[in-house]
């Protein structure tokens, strides 16, 4: 981001609505997931952020048929 983005005045977030993102994928690369994951979470207002839902085109991976599912019950409903 642009350093200026730091001295901008942001709303109240308080008075924004939360929102989902949502994350469309085939047989994409754990680590990209997962930084893709982390990158969400760590730039988005939590106050913010209702959930991160994937939406998985029929992968066949098995990082992501097996792993990815264990992956997400650590986030206790954050992603979905």
């Amino acid at each position: 981001r642009p350093q200026e983005c730091k001295y901008w005045n942001y709303p109240n977030v308080d008075k924004l609505p939360t929102a989902s993102v949502v994350l469309v994928f085939y047989d994409e690369g754990w680590s990209t997931l997962v930084r893709t994951f982390h990158s969400v979470i760590n730039t988005s207002p939590k106050e913010l952020l209702k959930d991160i839902v994937l939406v998985d085109d029929y992968s066949d991976q098995e990082h992501i048929t097996v792993r990815l599912p264990e992956y997400i019950k650590k986030w206790n409903g954050l992603i979905k």
